[in-house]
Formats: C-alpha cells, sequence, structure tokens
C-alpha cells in the first residue's frame, strides 16, 4: 500500500511523476533495442484555472477525476496517463513514427472536446497538449520531459485547443522568455514603465473628451515594443503589478487634469484577463479613485469581448458594481 501511495496520485488514482520516472527508464532502454519510438504528450486544460478560482477548488477537484477519468478511458494497453496538478502526462511507448504519434495526441485532445457536467455546471475547458519523440527530439527522458513541456506552452500561445511538436526554434523562445521575464521583474522595481496618453476626441464637434493610458517600457536608451513584453507579463501574471501600476498613475493623471483643465477628461484603462480574473479589481479600482479625488464617471475601463462573455457570476457582479458607481465599460477586441 505504501509503494502505491509513493507512485500514484491521491485525488485521481493516476500515475505520479516518481512512477513515469521509473515508466520512462524502462520505456526509452527498449525503444532503443527494438529500434522504436516512444512519445511524451503534456496536456494543459486551458481554462481550468478560471474554473478553479470562480467555481472553487471542489468543484474543480471533481472536474480533474472526469477529465483523468475520460483521458484514462483514451489510453491503449502499454500507456500511462500521469496527474502533475492541473496537467496531464500520457507516456505512449511502442510509438510507429511522428505520424501516429500525432494521431494518438489529436485523440487525446478530441476526448475533452466534449462539455462535462460537473455538480450540475457543463464546463467547456479544452486543452494544450506538447508532443516531443524519442530518440527523434531528445536523447533521454530528461530533454524528452522538458521538449514536451515547452511544445505544451507553445500551443497555449498559439491559442490554445490545439497540439504542437517540440522544434528547435522553440528552445530560443523559451530563453527569450526567460530573459523577457527577468527583465519585466527588474522593470516593476526600477519603475521603468510609463504612461503615453492617446487623445479621444468627438467627431461631430472635433471636441477633446478624453484620453487612452498606453503603457510604454525604456530600458535604458531601448523602448521595448508592447507586443514583446504584454504577452510575457500575461503568461507570467506579472501583468497583475503591472495594471495595478497603469491603473493607480492614469488615475492620479485623472485627478490632476480634473484641477488643471476647464473641464473633465475622461481617462480610459485597459484590463487585462488577469486583472478581471484576481478577485478583487473592485477593491482595487475604487481605492485608487478615492487615493486621487477622481469622480468614478472620469474612468472607462476596457474589457475585452471574450471576459465580457465568460463574466457570469461573481465577475458579472463586479461589472454591474463598477457601473453602478458611474464608471463606464468599454468594450475592446471585439468581433
Amino acid at each position: 500500500q505504501i509503494a502505491h501511495l509513493a507512485r500514484h496520485d491521491r485525488l485521481t488514482g493516476l500515475a505520479n511523476r516518481f512512477l513515469l520516472d521509473e515508466r520512462l527508464a524502462e520505456a526509452l532502454p527498449a525503444a532503443r533495442a527494438d529500434g522504436i519510438r516512444v512519445a511524451l504528450v503534456f496536456i494543459d486544460l486551458d481554462r481550468f484555472k478560471d474554473i478553479n478560482d470562480s467555481l472553487g477548488h471542489r468543484l474543480g477537484d471533481h472536474l480533474l477525476l472526469a477529465v483523468a477519468g475520460r483521458l484514462a478511458g483514451g489510453l491503449h494497453e502499454g500507456e500511462t496517463l500521469v496527474r502533475q496538478g492541473d496537467e496531464f502526462i500520457a507516456l505512449l511507448p511502442g510509438i510507429a513514427g511522428r505520424e501516429a504519434a500525432a494521431e494518438r495526441a489529436k485523440n487525446l485532445l478530441d476526448l475533452l472536446e466534449t462539455p462535462f457536467l460537473v455538480d450540475g455546471n457543463h464546463l467547456h475547458v479544452g486543452a494544450s497538449l506538447g508532443l516531443s519523440l524519442f530518440p527523434d527530439d531528445a536523447a533521454d527522458a530528461e530533454q524528452l520531459l522538458r521538449n514536451a513541456d515547452t511544445a505544451m506552452y507553445a500551443a497555449k500561445r498559439d491559442g490554445g485547443g490545439t497540439v504542437r511538436w517540440h522544434t528547435p526554434e522553440m528552445k530560443e523562445r523559451v530563453l527569450h522568455r526567460a530573459s523577457m521575464e527577468a527583465r519585466l521583474r527588474r522593470a516593476i522595481e526600477q519603475e521603468q514603465f510609463l504612461l503615453h496618453y492617446q487623445p479621444q476626441f468627438e467627431t461631430a464637434t472635433g471636441r477633446l473628451f478624453g484620453a487612452e493610458a498606453l503603457l510604454r517600457w525604456r530600458d535604458g536608451d531601448e523602448w521595448i515594443p508592447p507586443d514583446r513584453f504584454i504577452p510575457v507579463a500575461e503568461e507570467t501574471g506579472l501583468i497583475v503589478p503591472i495594471g495595478d501600476w497603469v491603473l493607480d498613475h492614469a488615475v492620479a493623471c485623472a485627478g490632476r487634469w480634473r484641477t488643471t483643465l476647464p473641464y473633465p477628461l475622461r481617462m480610459a484603462v485597459n484590463l487585462s484577463p488577469r486583472q478581471f480574473w484576481s478577485g478583487d479589481l473592485l477593491a482595487r479600482v475604487l481605492a485608487a479613485i478615492d487615493r486621487h479625488g477622481v469622480d468614478a464617471g472620469q474612468i472607462e475601463l476596457e474589457i475585452t469581448e471574450s471576459m465580457l462573455l465568460q463574466a457570469e457570476g461573481e465577475h458579472g457582479a463586479v461589472l454591474r458594481a463598477l457601473r453602478e458607481r458611474g464608471m463606464r465599460l468599454a468594450l475592446d477586441d471585439f468581433g
């Protein structure tokens, strides 16, 4: 019983990383001797964190059990399914080649297309899958694991709901992402960010009525474009402290305009999905308004269409509470 507990996940009963390492230690030498291949598939649930945060950990555990059961039901004899947090890993030994491995990975992805009925909730999760093949892509177990993990993150960056093979170019992107994350952390500490304000005019009259706060980053003499650092900030969660900085400085600027201009200007601030789902958005927005003495009607929060469509329950209540306090909501990136 102790040996079983040491090698299996307590919640799902699936193999854990300890047992996966043992199975890899058996499968790779056998594949090398027999001239066959071993595929490793990393499976990350695309919307699990949102579901877990909004509906609770108990329901999240029930969803993981349902996902584990469906994936395990799609395995062939001799294959192993591993649970690692909210990720799953499928070890597929005895694979004939890349085409067969890709077909097996696509079969696993298709298993998650149908919504899950969990505690009365119909939940769509979907997944991002990363695929690596031994010995084609990796010379040992550690490299095989690392490559499949890297490919999975590439699938997530491509929007999820897809399978991506590991490629040599992915290593460069991973190194770039790690470097950019380190620079972002330093930028937060050293306050290297600043805001530019894009004016907004009424087309009928030409009257200036507001501005949108746009985040800019200057590291020494280098200006880093937003399309280079915003995706990394979103992936790492650094967008939350950066977004708080933007909100506070934009509201402070609106307060200064209120006292120096003949009429108040509206300030538009973009909200990232990470900020929206963080749980205390309403309190942070209201605190910024109170801190800088700004009328709530001066603030316009821009949210994406996808955020609006997912804004149910307490998140929908947050949007309604912001509107009830006089703030405007604008829809961005729609269609």
